[in-house]
């Protein structure tokens, strides 16, 4: 046989072998990737963390979803002078923007108005049909965020100026939003939730420090909305880890011929790289099993052939459950607050100590909050955080920095006596 002969076998074979070869390694990696999943999933059945089945939606009046989604579509955002009224309340702003406030506020009380009427409504859905895997439209969400803000203002305000039922209202459609997010599956709908947690929280705060005494009232918001951050967490990352492993997510990322070619050849490094990825999933729900400051550092193992909307979720998870981590400490203060406030209401005092009411730990920390009673007859709750107060715990996760901190947040709990106003 001659040397050409050889060299055109030779060539012949080469993508042959290489073909084979790959073949292999896919199926490989395969294996290992499906050995991942399952332990994955196992691990989160063992902890309650698998989604609820899809339940039929509510009807439109029941769903508070629908009430929260008919009065954001109709709200006009007010600006940016709103953006951060939990933690710099409206009455601090300059006279004449709470002037422009106020006004736009009485524009929008109809939309407003209809979002609060979905408070009484405990069952929600956005109507998202995650049977669709990553296909599923997802609604817009700034309106809920805007809105919320706009509620937050409202309930500020109007507690200020002794309005008492228009303070009342805000803080329903607070609620209603909340609820209407709670139990929704992707990271994005979650993570708005979070954020609009911190608004109802703020805007009860304000309702409370006027010496409210409602009770009915204050029994409505004192009911969990999200009994277990960390499960909803883990449910998220259920369904979050099923959408990594569709085939055709990836090839939105490979578009046409050539993508799919690709697609082929580096089939064996995506089952890599997102078998790395469950592997980072499971490792941050195993951390988050004790405190935010007990978490220790997950596997990362990022590499060149990673897919890149995985990789991006992976960077991201550690600053989600950050923010999980958080809005669990403002729910559980928020939920003992209202507590406290209900049993001194009917027993004529606060508690000595939080082992009188029903009370969870501050999960920042797994210590009880801080709290104490004032020389005035009031009383102060406390979540003991603050600027840093994340920091040294997400760098261990992370090597970077959060991009959001958990602000100390103090509830100020009014003599039993005290009362501006009338529901």
């Amino acid at each position: 046989m001659s040397t050409k002969r050889k060299l055109l076998w030779i060539c012949a074979l080469i993508p042959l072998l290489l073909g084979i070869a790959n073949l292999l390694w896919i199926r490989h990696t395969e294996s290992r990737l499906q050995a991942d999943i399952h332990a994955l999933h196992q691990y989160l059945e063992s902890h309650d963390m698998v989604p609820d089945p899809m339940a039929d939606i509510p009807p439109g009046p029941e769903n508070a979803a629908r009430w929260a989604q008919a009065g954001t579509g109709l709200v006009e955002p007010f600006g940016t002078a709103i953006g951060t009224l939990d933690t710099q309340p409206a009455t601090s702003l300059p006279s004449p923007i709470q002037d422009q406030l106020r006004a736009h506020l009485e524009k929008q009380r109809l939309p407003l108005s209809l979002v609060a009427r979905g408070v009484d409504r405990q069952n929600a859905s956005l109507g998202i049909f995650y049977e669709l895997g990553f296909h599923a439209q997802i609604p817009d969400m700034m309106p809920f965020l805007s809105t919320g803000r706009l509620l937050l203002a409202d309930a500020q305000l109007s507690a200020a100026d002794g309005r008492i039922d228009d303070a009342v209202r805000a803080v329903d459609g607070l609620r209603t939003l909340l609820v209407s997010l709670a139990n929704e599956r992707w990271v994005i709908t979650q993570l708005i939730s979070y954020r609009i947690e911190a608004l109802y929280s703020a805007g009860l705060k304000a309702l409370v420090a006027t010496g409210f005494d409602d009770i009915a009232v204050l029994e409505r918001h004192a009911r969990p909305i999200q009994p277990d951050h960390r499960r909803q967490f883990g449910r998220m990352i259920h369904f979050e880890s099923t959408l990594v492993i569709d085939p055709e997510t990836f090839r939105l990322f490979q578009p046409g011929l050539a993508g799919s070619f690709r697609f082929a050849l580096l089939r064996g490094f995506r089952n890599v790289s997102v078998g790395k990825g469950i592997q980072h999933y499971r490792d941050l729900l195993k951390a988050a099993e004790g405190t935010a400051s007990g978490l220790k550092k997950p596997t990362q193992l990022i590499s060149p052939y990673d897919w890149p909307w995985l990789e991006a979720m992976s960077l991201a998870m550690p600053n989600v459950l950050m923010k999980s981590l958080a809005a669990e400490a403002r729910a559980h203060a928020r939920e003992i607050a209202l507590a406290l406030r209900l049993h001194a209401l009917q027993a004529g005092r606060y508690p000595e100590d939080l082992s009188e009411i029903p009370s969870r730990r501050n999960p920042l920390n797994d210590r009880p909050f801080s709290y104490r009673l004032d020389e005035d007859g009031g009383a102060v709750l406390e979540i003991e955080a603050g600027p840093g107060a994340l920091e040294e715990v997400f760098r261990e996760l992370t090597g970077g920095q959060p991009d959001e901190e958990i602000a100390p947040f103090v509830w100020q709990l009014p003599p039993v006596a005290a009362w501006r106003g009338s529901a």
